[in-house]
């Protein structure tokens, strides 16, 4: 056991905790839809609407993106991104682009890394100031 543990733990044990985390995260979002649709709902039924129209729209797509990079491994499997394009995810065309076209670009499916990166972190910022300033009122 300790020899498993130095040979191939310790080494990539800052790796193994980051995709745990990823994990959790991924699993975290698939249980927010069903909470933030009955947020949504008993918000609107109790004549909360001014707050929920700030906040439902930047959550929903969030979570749309974190469900889009979630669900990779399903379509990947299943369809193969195909009939032609018509099931490919953002994830999917950045590992086409990058690992398994014929001519591999790893620059383009790099940008298209970063630009998932920036486009997740804006709308990440943009959901906590609106409920911080939720929480401010």
């Amino acid at each position: 056991m300790k020899r498993i543990w130095t040979g191939w733990v310790r080494p990539y044990l800052r790796r193994l905790v980051g995709a745990l985390l990823l994990m959790a995260v991924v699993a975290g979002s698939a249980a927010a839809y069903p909470l933030l649709t009955r947020y949504i709902f008993n918000a609107l039924a109790y004549g909360q609407a001014a707050e929920v129209i700030w906040m439902a729209p930047p959550l929903i797509i969030l979570l749309a993106l974190i469900k889009g990079v979630q669900v990779f491994d399903e379509v990947f499997v299943l369809t193969g991104g195909g009939p032609g394009t018509a099931t490919q995810f953002i994830v999917q065309y950045i590992y086409n682009t990058g690992f398994t076209n014929q001519v591999q670009n790893f620059g383009l499916a790099s940008a298209a890394s970063v630009a998932l990166g920036v486009a997740l972190f804006i709308l990440t910022m943009a959901q906590l100031a609106v409920t911080r300033r939720k929480d401010d009122v």
